[in-house]
């Protein structure tokens, strides 16, 4: 099921599932906002999406609230999750799947978003993105990731990214699939269980960050998966290029684990 294409004039609404919206983080939210709002949008915060009840994020009924009220609200054509952080897990069983299944709507972010938007789309068949959240828009060290989100999100373009990108084959061959994912230290974590992936016949989309996950960490999530037979179920696999020390120790270990 995909949701409508966005046009100029159109409200996105801001959520904030993961981490909260600090004072510090204000500026570079401000700066997206101004960001989306020149190129033609108006954007419209979560009644919540500034809450920070627990210190480390809303409370679970508040983040919850937000996204049913944006995906019920006719006016609301995109949501964008403010930034990445943790326990968004925490909302799956306040989510209105049922609401979201009948008004469609692009919803987009990374990191810990993964776990929101795999849940959506197993529960409602819905198409999510897995990209910039509102925060990076602007916190990037260019605006590569805003224009592929336009070009995503306002065109029937599937191009992805540009002539100048690079890509390295692990395994040749070609396959046509679904496409899962997202990090990995989060898909990891629904191999299984009531919100768990359906990776039957998919193509699996891996990126995580190597600050966040040493090799040792990675190689877990990986064998994880490996022992409930994910890599047995999948067509193929797509992984984000991680950018410092952990690369190679990743790509042999992630090589190993579904060779062996």
């Amino acid at each position: 099921m995909l949701p409508n294409k966005l046009q100029k004039g159109d409200t996105i609404g801001i959520v904030a599932p993961s981490d909260p919206i600090t004072e510090k983080s204000m500026p570079d939210i401000n700066n997206s906002i101004k960001l989306l709002e020149e190129n033609g949008y108006k954007v419209k915060f979560g009644k919540y999406a500034l809450n920070n009840e627990y210190g480390y994020s809303a409370s679970v009924d508040s983040k919850a609230k937000d996204i049913n009220e944006m995906f019920l609200d006719k006016n609301i054509k995109m949501l964008f999750c403010a930034t990445g952080g943790f326990n968004s897990n925490s909302i799956f069983d306040y989510l209105d799947y049922e609401a979201i299944k009948n008004n469609p709507k692009i919803i987009c972010g990374f990191s810990d978003t993964t776990s929101i938007l795999n849940a959506i789309h197993e529960k409602t068949g819905l198409v999510t993105f897995h990209g910039p959240t509102l925060k990076s828009l602007t916190t990037w060290e260019t605006d590569y990731g805003f224009r592929e989100v336009l070009k995503r999100f306002e065109t029937d373009s599937l191009e992805l990214g540009t002539s100048k990108d690079e890509y390295k084959t692990i395994k040749e061959g070609k396959c046509t699939g679904e496409l899962v994912g997202g990090n990995l230290s989060l898909i990891s974590r629904m191999v299984c269980g009531k919100y768990s992936i359906n990776f039957k016949n998919k193509i699996l989309f891996i990126e995580d960050l190597g600050v966040e996950s040493p090799p040792g960490m990675i190689c877990n999530y990986l064998y994880y998966m490996k022992q409930n037979g994910v890599f047995d179920e999948i067509l193929g696999i797509w992984v984000r290029k991680l950018r410092n020390r952990i690369r190679n120790k990743f790509r042999r270990n992630f090589i190993t684990s579904i060779r062996k």
